[in-house]
């Protein structure tokens, strides 16, 4: 009976994602650029209940996921490849998180110093 939880856990997984696609699209609003009222030119509505519903749904698809890689080590015996692959895996994350603010920063420095170039 075994195959019968993977195939169950794999429904509950399709489900999960399809919840937060169709969040997603719901927030989006289907409106194209006239979706703000002004023709593309104003700012979106940051506190729209769609997006906001959004919002809230990924902080918790993001809480659950730590909190079951947090206590899943109570749970299950993991092997030391796994383990190396998930450190290399989370230095990738704040390297990647890190240089992305570093271009930013540099772009406004270096836009201040050569204002032509833009």
């Amino acid at each position: 009976m075994a195959g019968g939880n993977a195939v169950g856990a794999s429904l509950h997984l399709l489900l999960l994602w399809l919840c937060a696609a169709a969040t997603t699209a719901w927030a989006h609003g289907g409106g194209g650029s006239d979706a703000d009222g002004g023709g593309g030119k104003g700012k979106p509505d940051q506190w729209a209940r769609g997006l906001m519903a959004a919002k809230l749904w990924c902080v918790v698809i993001v809480f659950a996921g730590t909190l079951a890689g947090g206590v899943s080590p109570y749970f299950m015996r993991w092997n030391e490849a796994f383990l190396a692959l998930g450190t290399q895996f989370a230095g990738g994350v704040f390297n990647g998180t890190a240089v992305m603010h570093f271009f930013s920063d540099a772009n406004e420095t270096f836009g201040d110093l050569v204002p032509d170039s833009r």
